[in-house]
């Protein structure tokens, strides 16, 4: 779908290409990154837990998460391996039973065992990421706002939170048209003033996906200030690339 569009819809501050490369070199990073935290996620998942004095709940609450996390941990790992193997393929899991189910699931680790989160969405990372059926789904069933809810919880979360939403922004201009208007943009005004390249870097990428696809959303950012938050990071080695990239493309669209 990017392959089509690449003569008619290059972006004036990044090319396709650059943003498909960045998309992959993110992807690495976040495996590395997955890999280091599930050693440390066993010792997590007990330091988090409630105290004792709760009672048989703490028991059961623990329990139900301690069998969450492996099961989450093998889909996501299988997921992974069935996209390697599928390069240029398209996966075949196309019931929005399993995107519901999984909301679900992250709503309970929200209010019980936030540690647990980061699991839940790799793996909607990778169930969305070579799959235009589960990014359709994530619309159809009004999940983008309840996605946008996260945000605030960490930067980990966060991270991955907007990983997904790439997933979803890059299958094209009839997704974009349901992130946009909506609530995404000025969600992405407010994890710009994040101080953590990380998440201010995927900011960019997604905003990036925005404008190639819905120009107009260029414009509504312009207005809602967007050039003076791309300023706070101007000088951040990191970041200086992207951010001028970002700024040219939404100074042309």
């Amino acid at each position: 779908m990017w392959l089509r569009r690449q003569g008619c819809l290059r972006p004036a501050g990044c090319g396709v290409e650059e943003l498909r490369r960045r998309r992959r070199e993110r992807e690495a990073a976040l495996r590395k990154a997955r890999r280091e935290q599930q050693l440390i996620s066993k010792r997590l998942l007990r330091d988090d837990a409630p105290e004792e004095g709760e009672g048989g709940c703490v028991a059961v609450i623990l329990g139900q998460a301690e069998l969450a996390c492996p099961v989450l941990r093998c889909l996501s790992n299988l997921l992974t391996e069935a996209a390697v193997g599928a390069v240029g393929e398209q996966m075949q899991l196309r019931d929005e039973r399993v995107v519901a189910a999984l909301f679900i699931l992250l709503q309970f680790f929200l209010q019980k065992q936030p540690s647990l989160l980061p699991e839940g969405l790799w793996l909607l990372n990778n169930l969305t990421a070579n799959s235009p059926s589960f990014c359709t789904s994530l619309l159809s069933l009004d999940l983008i706002e309840p996605l946008l809810q996260l945000l605030p919880v960490s930067n980990v979360v966060s991270v991955l939170v907007l990983t997904v939403l790439c997933n979803v922004a890059e299958k094209g201009p009839a997704y974009c048209q349901h992130l946009w208007p909506g609530p995404l943009l000025c969600s992405l005004l407010g994890t710009l003033a994040f101080s953590d390249t990380e998440v201010v870097g995927q900011s960019l990428e997604l905003l990036q996906l925005l404008f190639l696809y819905r120009p107009e959303a260029a414009q509504a950012f312009l207005q809602q200030s967007g050039l003076q938050a791309l300023e706070r990071h101007e000088k951040e080695a990191q970041l200086q690339d992207r951010v001028h990239a970002l700024q040219q493309t939404a100074l042309h669209r």
